[in-house]
């Protein structure tokens, strides 16, 4: 699944450079906070059975490393209100174990340095609806390369690496403000769905599943170039 929609982004990518040359560009930088729902992780042992375990998910945006996210949108001139775009998104989420069913399983369930989604996303926009305010709104599919950091309580292994380990899905909306020039401020609501198949190594567990989903608040600037 992973490699089918490695090879579609690549597609897509190819289909961004080879658009025409007049066509308008739009640079992103944002910041924010997600929240993520509570769910499921599926652990499975080296040996033995399966073991679903409810987990409670904080996203802790503002603490280090923050959550951001960038992404790069073509505009075409054949029909200016539809676009490409290339969105990276550095999220993070840390299980609940303090208490929890969770925590008497894992000493460490995590994605601290990001369960990073990059996604290729289609786009749509009513520029300048209301003066300078231009709402938008856009759908995307990717893949999920998380920070796995995963322990068992009571041994010594631990897994963190970085893993291509899964695809994502996102929606959006929002609106842009120009404030100057080719340069507006931006606001949006995102919600994003992430699969993660981690491989855990035989000392710590054969693999492990998660679902989340999240839902972002995004603020940001933009840049327009090109045209």
């Amino acid at each position: 699944m992973v490699m089918r929609l490695s090879f579609g982004a690549l597609a897509l990518l190819g289909l961004l450079s080879a658009a025409p040359a007049q066509a308008e560009w739009q640079g992103w930088v944002y910041g924010g906070q997600t929240f993520t729902h509570d769910g499921w992780v599926h652990y499975y042992p080296t040996s033995g059975p399966e073991n679903t375990i409810p987990v409670s998910w904080d996203g802790k945006g503002f603490t280090m490393p923050i959550y951001y996210g960038v992404r790069l949108t073509r505009w075409f001139d054949s029909n200016p209100a539809w676009g490409l775009q290339f969105d990276f998104n550095h999220i993070k989420t840390y299980a609940d174990l303090d208490g929890t069913e969770a925590g008497g399983r894992f000493d460490t369930l995590e994605f601290t340095d990001g369960l990073n989604i990059a996604t290729i996303d289609a786009v749509y926009r009513w520029q300048n609806l209301y003066g300078g305010l231009t709402p938008y709104v856009g759908a995307g599919v990717g893949v999920a390369v998380p920070h796995v950091e995963v322990s068992l309580v009571g041994a010594p292994e631990e897994v963190m690496e970085y893993q291509l380990a899964g695809y994502s899905v996102v929606l959006f909306g929002g609106a842009e403000y120009q404030v100057w020039n080719r340069l507006s401020v931006f606001g949006e609501y995102k919600l994003s769905f992430a699969h993660v198949d981690a491989d855990l190594g035989p000392d710590v567990g054969d693999h492990m599943i998660a679902d989340t989903l999240n839902h972002h608040i995004n603020i940001g600037l933009s840049y327009k170039f090109g045209d």
